[in-house]
């Protein structure tokens, strides 16, 4: 597992070859957050790169930046007299906790080409969160993508907001939206696509517009 932000430091000196070397894998950049209720007012600036089309909130406690910048991002939630604000500093323009699951078929699962995901440790993607199950779903590979199924979850695997019927296999697309249970929201990257969106939260992070 690795964080977005670690990834970043690490390979802000690779060019387009080099990264795709480094790190060939289809990537999930996964972050924890809570669903919360479509209706209510909320702002949510990420919304403009592509990650999820669902108003989504973070399910942490509000998270200050070592130096407050111009450039923090807020979101905001407004529930009757009762406002939420989460803030982001310069340096993640996503959540602070958002990391990297590479898609490696075959590391743990006894049958090749299918990665089991879920709350048990002895799944490929192990997810330690109460709303996924032990084995939640099943992210099958193909020459050129990848597949994903629900196994018969408790509380439901969406993809682009739409839940799957278990045991039912569906592609998975460039930046395909995921979620698993009710707080577990990944985006799929291929490499070159990865390698472009690091470029992108660079970006943002110096200043720059997206």
């Amino acid at each position: 597992m690795t964080k977005v932000v670690d990834l970043l430091k690490t390979t802000q000196d690779l060019g387009l070859e080099a990264f795709v070397m480094a790190h060939p894998a289809t990537a999930l950049i996964v972050e924890p957050f809570a669903i919360t209720d479509a209706s209510a007012p909320m702002t949510r600036k990420l919304s403009r790169l592509g990650l999820h089309e669902n108003p989504l909130i973070p399910d942490a406690e509000p998270y200050q930046p070592e130096e407050e910048t111009h450039e923090t991002m807020v979101i905001r939630r407004d529930s009757g007299e009762q406002k939420e604000t989460w803030r982001r500093g310069p340096q993640g323009f996503l959540h602070p906790e958002a990391h990297v699951l590479w898609l490696v078929a075959g590391r743990l699962s006894q049958i090749p080409g299918i990665l089991t995901a879920g709350r048990a440790r002895k799944n490929d993607l192990v997810f330690n969160n109460e709303t996924v199950s032990k084995v939640h779903a099943l992210f099958h590979r193909r020459q050129d993508h990848w597949l994903i199924e629900d196994h018969g979850s408790a509380n439901g695997t969406f993809l682009n907001g739409a839940p799957l019927p278990p045991y039912e296999r569906r592609r998975l697309n460039e930046r395909a939206a995921i979620r698993l249970g009710d707080s577990i929201h990944a985006t799929l990257f291929g490499a070159e696509a990865l390698f472009r969106f690091c470029g992108l939260l660079r970006s943002m992070k110096d200043g720059g517009q997206a």
